[in-house]
């Protein structure tokens, strides 16, 4: 692993977020971690590798949940 990117995550349904969160940090090559932002629970970090993980996936997990995503800030 090279660099690890820190990138916040919005999502529109709550509920969705921890279904992101543990799909992301056990089934995803190249996410270092997810976690919650407890003070705004439709807030969450991704920190991942770039070399091994696209952000772009957390919007299809989404979509695959009926739900959206947008990636707030790297």
């Amino acid at each position: 692993m090279s660099t690890v990117i820190d990138t916040l995550i919005h999502v529109n349904e709550v509920s969705a977020r921890q279904f992101l969160e543990n799909r992301l940090v056990c089934c995803t090559p190249g996410v270092v971690k997810a976690r919650l932002q407890s003070h705004r629970p439709h807030l969450f970090f991704v920190s991942y590798d770039p070399e091994q993980f696209s952000i772009a996936s957390v919007q299809e997990f989404a979509r695959i949940l009926g739900t959206q995503v947008q990636v707030v800030g790297l």
